[in-house]
């Protein structure tokens, strides 16, 4: 089953629990791979929805005063099994956006290859008009390929319809979901090259 503890630093664990001992080498006391971020400001770090079913979990969080029926942003985080690759896992988000938003596209993300020695990818789902909501979709991804789990890390913003091949996004929206997943890492106390902040 899927553990999340939340620190009053607003840090998210997954598979691991954030208030245990500091260990020898100054980190967290984590067992096992565990995928590591803060909770952005403004968000709610109480779960909307939490699900695990068979080998694959999803936790999803909102802005204070939101619901998922009704939301401006949404981060959504995915356990998935290892088997799953970042490329797999593009291709199959680019064949689902062409049935169901006819004027989306994607956009990858320079991103270095590897980080905290686990293979990584970026990329951007822009939705001009969703059919089901009729507003205007757009999500990061950020992608790591873990030995325990396929993980996958989302920030949505919902708004009005807007241009294809524009963001709807500001400059400033843009460079904080962007940054924000830049330090989402997955560590691992058993392996010396993935260890634990």
């Amino acid at each position: 089953m899927l553990k999340i503890a939340i620190a009053i630093s607003s840090l998210l664990i997954i598979n691991g629990c954030a208030t245990g001992p500091k260990n020898s080498s100054g980190g967290m006391g984590l067992s096992g791979e565990n995928l590591v971020f803060s909770i952005p400001k403004a968000f709610d770090p109480s779960p909307k929805f939490s699900k695990a079913e068979g080998n694959q979990e999803t936790t999803e969080i909102v802005l204070i005063g939101e619901t998922l029926e009704n939301w401006s942003q949404l981060l959504t985080v995915q356990l998935l099994p290892p088997t799953n690759k970042s490329f797999q896992f593009y291709q199959s988000i680019e064949e689902n956006l062409k049935k169901m938003c006819p004027e989306g596209f994607l956009q990858k993300i320079d991103t270095p290859e590897k980080q905290n020695g686990y293979s990584i990818s970026s990329f951007w789902i822009f939705c001009p008009l969703n059919p089901k909501t009729q507003m205007g979709e757009s999500t990061i991804v950020k992608t790591i390929e873990g030995k325990d789990k396929f993980y996958v890390v989302q920030w949505a913003y919902k708004k009005p319809q807007y241009k294809a091949k524009n963001s709807g996004l500001t400059k400033e929206e843009i460079i904080r979901a962007a940054s924000h997943l830049k330090n989402v890492i997955v560590c691992d106390n058993r392996d010396l090259q993935r260890k634990c902040p």
